[in-house]
């Protein structure tokens, strides 16, 4: 699967929302937040989508979209691993 640039423009909205990858869940008495997704950026792209395929392979998540020049996510089943071009170089 392949996604254009609307993942990219996603993933930098969510940046400007530090809280938009959090959920908070009961557990009987007590709430604990948890993260539905963490984003990484780097501009060795290349290097990072072979790293992060071996890796994340091991734990059962799969390269699931390319955004090009942008980055990759990977996932089983949902996106949960964003390896992203920094925004700010």
């Amino acid at each position: 699967m392949t996604a254009k640039g609307s993942g990219r423009d996603r993933s930098i909205a969510a940046h400007d929302n530090p809280d938009a990858a959090r959920h908070s869940i009961s557990t009987g008495d007590s709430t604990m937040t948890v993260f539905t997704h963490v984003t990484l950026g780097t501009n060795h792209l290349d290097r990072a989508r072979s790293f992060y395929d071996k890796v994340l392979g091991e734990i059962g998540l799969s390269r699931m979209a390319d955004l090009g020049d942008n980055g990759s996510i990977w996932g089983d089943g949902a996106p949960s691993f964003f390896v992203l071009k920094p925004v700010n170089g």
